[in-house]
């Protein structure tokens, strides 16, 4: 999802990983970064890379009609089956 954190590489400021390493995880930095480059606060910093949560929320908003039709479509399924249970058990 090329997201960082949960609102961007700040959150990882002070965790035990940032402070044992000094940097901070490769996905923080930009995607187009060598994998052997140092991902530290500058180069983190000056990414600019997104939060995971902005990036859920955008993909929730773009996909929020299919996710709606599933959800009336399943609900229709189990409306169809308490019918055909409560038709069994009447008969």
């Amino acid at each position: 999802m090329k997201c960082c954190g949960y609102n961007n590489y700040t959150d990882f400021t002070g965790s035990l990983f940032v402070n044992h390493t000094s940097e901070y995880p490769q996905f923080c930095c930009s995607t187009s970064a060598l994998p052997s480059k140092k991902c530290d606060f500058g180069n983190a910093a000056s990414a600019h890379v997104e939060g995971c949560f902005n990036v859920v929320v955008k993909l929730v908003k773009k996909n929020s009609a299919l996710l709606g039709g599933v959800a009336i479509c399943v609900a229709a399924i189990e409306v169809a089956a308490m019918i055909v249970a409560l038709i069994l058990y009447k008969t």
